[in-house]
């Protein structure tokens, strides 16, 4: 995993209900004026993986390699063993789907995991650059091809696929891919990343620009929203944009303080067959910019009551 640590709020601010837009004209809708607190109190229940429990050994967990249905069931995706597992509310494993290998229902890469609601689960596979599918029963279906390459997707209704093509040059975009033409959606400038001097075996460490906006996204059913800097969050039906939602807030000032603090020790790089090696926070800071501002949002979600939130 990164050894970043994550500076930005642990505060919620609560958009707007994205019902269906009355306007052609893709209205602007101001959203909550102010951040909602969410006082949480977060307690073990049960784990599964980490020293304590080897059934599950994860060298990387991101959001996306977590899936949960209606009935409690939560799948993870197991990079190690090119596999899904498959737990239990109580954290009972269940079963697995896949093995490594380049045949049907078999996983070379797997990048992510959703499970629909007719109990289908979808794996994306970035070195077979295919959605691989198992039914409800636990049988293999057939595959969904994904051209142009998508870093991770999210199923739409109607058998589209949703994500971010791989950075290209200096932009990058989030794509609805189906049989038919892509569709763009938005697209947003990236910036190049500056190399270090050789590290952890690397002829260089590509050290993008410390705090710079990223393209954030969601999806819900037919219901995407996109962020890609400042306050301002775009929201379609399926791959139609129905509204802008806005907040007049300023941005957060940034420093070379606030970036030391939040790389802290500084990343960590895994190469195959090697143990992780750390790139040091001040080698990185000898190259890398810092943005000017902290981005607004670090991740969306739309809720089950179709609201969007957002976090700071």
């Amino acid at each position: 995993m990164s050894g970043r640590k994550h500076l930005f709020f642990l505060i919620a601010a609560l958009i707007v209900a994205i019902g269906p837009s009355s306007s052609a004209a893709q209205p602007t809708v101001a959203g909550a004026a102010t951040d909602q607190r969410l006082n949480w109190r977060l307690q073990r229940v049960w784990h599964i993986g980490g020293s304590e429990d080897e059934t599950l050994l994860l060298s990387q967990l991101f959001d996306k390699d977590l899936a949960a249905d209606r009935r409690g069931r939560l799948l993870v995706v197991d990079r190690t063993e090119n596999r899904i597992v498959v737990y239990d509310s109580t954290g009972r494993q269940l079963r697995t789907y896949g093995k490594k290998g380049p045949g049907p229902g078999e996983l070379m890469a797997p990048l992510w995991v959703e499970i629909r609601s007719d109990d289908r689960i979808l794996v994306g596979d970035a070195e077979k650059n295919s959605v691989v599918v198992y039914g409800p029963d636990g049988a293999t279906e057939p595959e969904f091809r994904l051209t142009p390459r998508l870093r991770s997707a999210r199923a739409l209704p109607g058998g589209a696929y949703l994500g971010p093509l791989a950075p290209a040059r200096d932009s990058t975009a989030l794509v609805a891919v189906s049989l038919a033409a892509p569709v763009t959606l938005v697209r947003m400038a990236v910036p190049r990343p500056r190399s270090t001097p050789p590290v952890c075996r690397l002829t260089d460490y590509p050290a993008g620009p410390i705090f710079a906006p990223t393209l954030t996204w969601a999806a819900r059913g037919d219901r995407v929203v996109a962020s890609t800097g400042g306050f301002r969050i775009q929201v379609f039906r399926g791959t139609t944009l129905q509204r802008t939602l806005t907040r007049d807030t300023p941005l957060r000032p940034s420093s070379t303080a606030l970036a030391r603090q939040h790389l802290g020790p500084g990343e960590t790089v895994e190469l195959f067959g090697m143990p992780p090696c750390t790139v040091p926070a001040s080698l990185i800071l000898s190259v890398a910019e810092v943005a000017p501002t902290l981005p607004a949002y670090s991740a969306l979600t739309i809720a089950p009551d179709e609201r969007v939130w957002a976090t700071r």
